[in-house]
């Protein structure tokens, strides 16, 4: 142990020239400033075990350890425990790593194991579940590299763990005593007002990504974004398009199987350039298969992208064994993966579904509240009004949920309740030579052509005029799903082909085209006079 040195520490942050004008790094300390203006540190490679000289380090290490677990022992129930061990058990992982050997991982986990039981956490969600929390936070401790236990600097989980004296867990009975003194603690840094305002304030963040036709855009740069709606309301052709017309690096992480081919198919048709879509320097396109790859892509793209697209929340979260309805899971999974880009300087775009409640809907994506709250740009609504269909384009409404820097906000008119309209995304059909469409995000509401066809209900409305022209009558909805699908007489539908069909005859009959037979069991419906 004594031969082996310790890493040198990671190089501080220095100022952007540009940041004088920007109002988070006024805000911030001196020499510390926001995350946009901020030289991210370079990559760190995974470093070799180490240990420092003294040969008590590894028993130092050890009392940290077991500091850390009885401060999770002590968690009351309705506290984070969750992203506390996950957060606090890597970091315990990290320290026994450095000590090559002495401190074992597997008595890390044991005292980590130990204090969720003892909190209630284990007890609540199972030993499977407690094991597998546990053998993440291993598995992402090895990814990051050991620490020592003065090697603090703010890590990709988004956790200061310099608010934590580990030297004092290490040498006293623990940094949360009533006993603790704070002599050698550090001073406390304040914002400097004076500075600030002998600067003047600088004019709030703007969005600079998607600009409308009148010049405002609609996403944030170094901010977390969310785009949510019903599925396959157009939020991912949205955001290729966004992704076309940006001038930066892009970063694509594909979780909901759009496949290369059709994702770089949409690119070329929203009029990208075919020279940045080949440069992995400037377009970046990924499916990862787990959350491990999803990390060492953050680690590798953090500080290089500057337009980042999440596709979707909803397949993410599983993959580090996270729920959707957990405020917990969805800030510890934000924290290792939107936060270090975020940093980076990147917009990240988050796509969602729309909450399935009636009620539920007016408040944003299905889940946690969690998901609105952690939003640092804007969360936008998108609301299909011309359904997005290949060779004849679509449109889609925005609405602004929430806008926290207010930038685009005071470009929109007055909306409904907390919801304000920002635009209207058009696209239209491709051209039969080029096969490029244009697209544009205009101002206005939308405004639909005197016809707006949908062919899936169109095909269900042919289905019924068949049915009726052959047997002279009214149809059931299972009989509209067999015909309109193609499938042999009397064979089932299956579920989805039979919700499609109670979908489009609802259109119908909302529309004027089908009337229902009163009195009919099942339900029946005819053509309309």
């Amino acid at each position: 142990m004594g031969g082996m040195t310790v890493p040198e520490a990671a190089q501080p942050l220095s100022h952007n020239p540009e940041s004088a004008n920007c109002q988070e790094c006024w805000l911030r300390p001196p020499g510390s400033p926001c995350a946009l203006h901020a030289k991210p540190r370079p990559l760190r490679a995974i470093p070799t075990p180490f240990a420092p000289a003294d040969d008590n380090y590894a028993r130092r290490v050890q009392l940290a350890i077991e500091g850390l677990a009885r401060k999770l022992a002590e968690r009351p129930v309705n506290s984070s425990r969750h992203t506390d061990l996950i957060n606090w058990a890597k970091h315990a992982f990290q320290l026994a790593l450095g000590t090559a050997g002495a401190v074992s991982l597997d008595w890390v986990a044991q005292q980590f194991k130990d204090a969720s039981n003892a909190n209630g956490y284990g007890h609540e969600e199972g030993e499977k579940k407690l094991d597998g929390d546990i053998e993440d936070a291993r598995k992402y401790a090895e990814n990051d590299g050991p620490r020592a236990l003065n090697d603090r600097p703010r890590d990709n989980t988004g956790i200061d763990y310099g608010k934590t004296d580990f030297e004092q867990l290490a040498t006293n009975t623990s940094p949360w005593s009533n006993d603790r003194t704070t002599d050698d603690a550090a001073p406390v840094v304040y914002t400097d007002f004076a500075a600030l305002l002998a600067g003047g304030l600088p004019d709030p963040p703007k969005p600079t990504v998607l600009q409308r036709e009148d010049g405002v855009a609609i996403f944030y740069d170094g901010k977390r974004n969310e785009l949510y709606g019903d599925p396959e309301d157009g939020k991912t052709m949205l955001v290729l398009a966004a992704a076309a017309a940006c001038g930066g690096k892009v970063l694509f992480l594909d979780y909901d199987n759009n496949g290369p081919e059709e994702t770089a198919l949409r690119l070329i048709m929203l009029g990208a350039d075919r020279v940045v879509l080949a440069d992995r320097n400037r377009f970046r396109h990924i499916e990862p298969a787990d959350a491990e790859e999803t990390l060492r892509v953050v680690a590798d793209c953090a500080g290089w992208a500057t337009l980042v697209i999440v596709d979707c929340i909803g397949e993410l979260l599983p993959l580090f064994r996270a729920s959707s309805d957990s405020a917990d899971d969805y800030t510890r999974v934000m924290q290792m993966v939107s936060a270090p880009l975020e940093r980076g300087g990147a917009a990240v775009i988050l796509l969602d579904h729309q909450a399935k409640g009636q009620e539920s809907r007016r408040y944003g994506a299905g889940g946690t509240m969690a998901k609105r709250r952690a939003v640092s740009g804007v969360s936008i609504n998108l609301v299909r009004k011309q359904t997005f269909t290949p060779g004849r384009g679509g449109m889609a409404e925005l609405w602004v949920n929430k806008d926290r820097p207010g930038g685009l906000r005071a470009h929109c008119p007055k909306g409904e309740g907390r919801r304000q309209f920002a635009g209207t995304f058009v696209l239209d059909p491709p051209d039969p030579e080029t096969g490029v469409a244009a697209w544009r995000v205009t101002a206005a509401r939308a405004e639909l052509p005197a016809e707006t066809i949908d062919p899936v209900v169109e095909r269900h409305y042919e289905a019924v005029q068949r049915l009726s022209a052959d047997n002279g009558g009214a149809v059931s909805a299972r009989d509209v799903a067999i015909a309109a699908n193609g499938l042999p007489p009397g064979t089932p539908p299956t579920d989805t082909q039979d919700k499609t069909a109670r979908r489009a005859i609802a259109r119908l009959e909302h529309e004027g085209r089908l009337t229902r037979v009163p009195g009919a069991s099942p339900k029946r419906w005819e053509v309309a006079a």
